[in-house]
């Protein structure tokens, strides 16, 4: 990622040498500028090293042949304006998986090189997901003298040091579940591009390599895993048994008043998961329920490098019930295409990957391990019961006017 230059010495626009790319750390790094040419890096591996990512997306070839005209115009663009696209835009190109096409601010090696630090248990991997500063930067802070005054940045897994942001909000070190999102949203998208072929390692000395839609999944099981309890029935975000109070926590963690109500908190403890600022953020922690929505009614503990990846249910399998989306007499319930998960589309990449062993398909991605397996446990009468359920709130339902076209509807075979 480069500047573009407006000084008036070059006013062209086109992009200057100096990068907020390091060569020497592989990351991105904030630039302080002086005035004129002088710039200063800071060397903080934060989330502005990681929000490159979020912008990526893909062009799907059947996009491109529905709109001839808005495909002659990106053919001129890579055609006529190259050192926009050699400048900032990966892949324009070069055609990946599935004959698509990559918009993204990092090709292929600064994205290898990003993940190395994004999947390391000693940079932003922890047991409960992606830090929003590098643990790197607990023993390494980053330190500033300016105008007699000092500046200094270093991890802080729970709570703020300094007054900033009233001083109960904390981006240096805490995990946050919107960037969490939005960086399981990217990791998907590159794997539509890329496939099977780009594996990383996770985590990082492990020995496990896997494709990035799987380590999309990884990443949201150690999301969900601060609501779920551990085998002593403690739910990490209420804290360690070992340094909070024990009566405070027992009664959160088993008392039959309040053992299932679960808070929203605003960010969590860097390195123990701990809900931290307000505990009724609903707005983007409950985020927690579209991951479990995508990896199913089966959680599994993060994994354990050397360990084999087991799951485990805390239904039986005759209790489970998932009735996906189907054909209806009903219009309100057709879905927009718009509104499909990104997960499924690359869980339908998946099933059709000849690339990848059926035993390595992540369970939680893969239609043909979803919960439609289990049909046959699913009685007549169960299904009679809700379709009569649907039918009932169906008299009380009433679709606003909303002119939404035919072509903007899912088709399904009945």
């Amino acid at each position: 990622m480069t500047y573009l230059n407006s000084s008036a010495d070059d006013a062209s626009g086109k992009p200057s040498v100096d990068s907020l790319w390091d060569e020497v750390d592989n990351f991105f790094y904030d630039k302080i500028h002086w005035g004129g040419n002088n710039t200063t890096p800071l060397k903080v591996r934060s989330l502005v090293g990681l929000i490159p990512l979020f912008a990526t997306t893909t062009l799907e070839p059947e996009l491109l042949n529905r709109f001839p005209k808005f495909k002659k115009r990106v053919n001129w663009l890579t055609e006529n304006k190259r050192y926009l696209v050699k400048r900032n835009i990966a892949s324009m190109e070069t055609k990946g998986s599935g004959d698509r096409l990559l918009l993204s601010m990092v090709n292929k090696d600064r994205l290898v090189a990003i993940l190395q630090k994004l999947f390391d248990e000693t940079e932003f991997l922890s047991p409960h997901g992606i830090r929003s500063l590098s643990k790197y930067h607990e023993k390494n802070p980053v330190s500033m003298d300016i105008h007699g005054q000092h500046f200094s940045v270093s991890y802080l897994p729970g709570e703020s040091d300094s007054g900033m942001f009233g001083g109960n909000s904390n981006w240096r070190g805490p995990i946050w579940f919107p960037t969490n999102f939005l960086l399981i949203e990217s990791l998907l998208r590159f794997y539509l591009y890329y496939g099977s072929e780009l594996k990383v390692e996770f985590p990082v000395g492990s020995g496990d390599y896997m494709n990035l839609a799987q380590a999309a999944e990884e990443v949201q099981q150690r999301l969900i895993s601060l609501f779920v309890p551990d085998e002593k029935g403690n739910r990490p975000y209420h804290g360690n048994p070992e340094t909070c109070n024990k009566d405070v926590l027992n009664m959160l963690n088993h008392d039959e008043h309040f053992a299932d109500l679960a808070n929203f908190y605003e960010y969590f403890d860097g390195d123990t998961g701990r809900g931290l600022g307000s505990k009724w953020q609903c707005g983007w922690t409950a985020l927690v329920a579209r991951f479990i929505q995508d990896v199913g009614v089966v959680y599994r503990p993060a994994s354990v490098p050397g360990t084999p990846k087991r799951r485990k249910s805390y239904y039986d399998e005759d209790e489970i019930c998932n009735y996906e989306p189907k054909a209806t007499p009903f219009p309100p319930l057709v879905r927009r295409k718009s509104g499909k998960s990104l997960v499924n589309l690359a869980a339908h990449k998946l099933d059709l990957d000849a690339e990848t062993p059926v035993g390595k398909v992540p369970g939680a991605l893969s239609r043909t391990v979803s919960n439609k397996s289990f049909g046959s446990s699913i009685s007549d009468s169960m299904h009679d019961d809700f379709m009569t359920q649907v039918r009932e709130a169906m008299t009380t339902f009433h679709l606003p006017d909303v002119d939404v076209p035919t072509e903007e509807l899912e088709t399904r075979n009945t």
